[in-house]
């Protein structure tokens, strides 16, 4: 525009909005990108100063939402906005709070264009849907559901997605009706209009949050979780609607690798607070025309910790399913007692290579072999069994018979037999040897959970 096409503009000062895209370094000056002003939304950021000096370079930052005055043209042959007045300062006179656009219901006429949106709205239920000036798109249902997007902002405002509604639910659909990969976070009010009347208390209402992602579209490799309510989708189980509550349950995840399943859950009271468990899965989740059937599990591995700091972790399970044998168990409960079972050999060493000199090894079936090269001692002491002190205290008075001045002496013949007898038993028949022949241990490790599909 020449010099002269300015004659017939008047210069007018309008407040315009924007946001901050950053400051110039070493200056006073910020870039601001204008989305609201007489001639609509800029294409590019514009420089501004502040109209005062309020502080320091902290009060103005990026992302922060500022009134701006900029200075237009007004006039012509259509005596409208033109352009910004050459020459012109821009100030910014201070940040806001843009509102959200969250309206549950949009109360206007179809299509209707008001200064700074454009609405298409069901005048009968108010579903509809609000594009205004500033990029805002609410879609509303004419209820309490509705869905915006936000442009520009900052933090978690900026470039925002917000979705309302009782129920959420997300679905990856190529297989109908089942539809396995999907995503729900709802509130739970019954099944139907007789079950949703019966609910009078606060605890009757259900929440949870819970995901079915499958690793392909082989149903054999899945990550299921679930918080809040207790409610997992498993399998060919994730097209179920109700909730029914059978553990207290706050958390829980199950990951499914082809025929192996490895489940933890948190929130159970006293000693199952936290559950992790593998499973060999013998019959995967099917899908039947009545509804579905849980899996078949066989354990392999699971661990317990109580709310009061009990442990029990099992390991070397059969895998079979409900038979539950382990072969191994570790127990700490409540008042610090510690129990370890294994129905195998048990080795007690500082490394594999000191098995020979430093070790003790329980074996089911030939009992507990002790190497200790440098000795063993009690309270300093080589060990000496009591069945020898008794012999020695018992016949003290008649330990030994003289027979000739140098020659040797024999044990007496009437403590004899005692002592042959202490020398080929061992201790627990009150024998001198801790060694000796018994019954193997038996190696019986049983859970008494049944492990089921959760």
């Amino acid at each position: 525009m020449e010099q002269s096409d300015y004659i017939n503009f008047t210069p007018v000062p309008r407040i315009c909005s924007g946001w901050v895209t950053s400051k110039i370094k070493d200056s006073e000056i910020w870039e601001v990108q204008i989305y609201e002003s007489p001639i609509g939304e800029f294409h590019n950021p514009i420089y501004c100063q502040l109209i005062y000096t309020p502080g320091d370079d902290y009060n103005i930052k990026q992302g922060d939402y500022v009134k701006v005055l900029i200075t237009f043209l007004f006039g012509g042959p259509h005596n409208r906005y033109t352009d910004t007045a050459p020459g012109t300062a821009n100030f910014i006179l201070g940040t806001f709070n843009e509102s959200s656009y969250t309206h549950g219901r949009v109360e206007n006429p179809n299509s209707e264009y008001s200064d700074d949106s454009i609405r298409f709205i069901n005048k009968k239920n108010g579903a509809g849907v609000c594009i205004n000036d500033y990029g805002h798109v609410t879609i509303a249902s004419g209820g309490s559901i509705f869905h915006t997007l936000k442009p520009f902002g900052y933090g978690v405002d900026q470039n925002s997605e917000r979705s309302v509604a009782q129920n959420h639910q997300r679905i990856v659909g190529y297989n109908p009706p089942f539809y396995l990969t999907r995503e729900n976070f709802g509130l739970y009010s019954g099944s139907d209009r007789f079950d949703s009347v019966g609910k009078i208390s606060e605890k009757d209402f259900y929440i949870n949050y819970r995901r079915f992602v499958q690793e392909t579209r082989d149903v054999d490799n899945w990550i299921s979780t679930c918080e809040g309510f207790f409610a997992p989708w498993v399998g060919a189980n994730n097209n179920l609607t109700s909730m029914t509550r059978s553990k207290n349950t706050i958390f829980d995840k199950i990951i499914n690798q082809g025929k192996s399943r490895l489940t933890m859950e948190c929130g159970e009271s006293d000693n199952n607070f936290v559950n992790i468990r593998v499973d060999d899965v013998k019959i995967n989740e099917q899908a039947i025309p009545s509804g579905s059937t849980p899996a078949t599990l066989g354990n392999r591995f699971k661990v317990i910790i109580g709310n009061n700091g009990a442990f029990d972790l099992y390991a070397s399970g059969e895998g079979v399913p409900r038979s539950n044998f382990h072969g191994f168990k570790i127990s700490i409960n409540k008042d610090g007692e510690l129990f370890i079972f294994s129905k195998g050999k048990i080795t007690f060493s500082h490394s594999e290579n000191d098995l020979k000199t430093n070790s003790i090894i329980l074996d089911p079936k030939n009992g507990i072999d002790l190497k200790a090269v440098n000795g063993v001692r009690v309270n300093g002491q080589e060990v000496i069994l009591k069945a020898f002190i008794d012999w020695m205290n018992k016949n003290q008075a008649q330990l030994c018979q003289a027979t000739s001045m140098g020659g040797p002496t024999p044990i007496h013949p009437l403590a004899l037999p005692d002592f042959n007898k202490g020398v080929q038993t061992f201790g627990e028949q009150g024998g001198f040897a801790s060694i000796g022949k018994g019954s193997p241990a038996s190696g019986i490790i049983k859970d008494e959970d049944n492990f089921n599909s959760v």
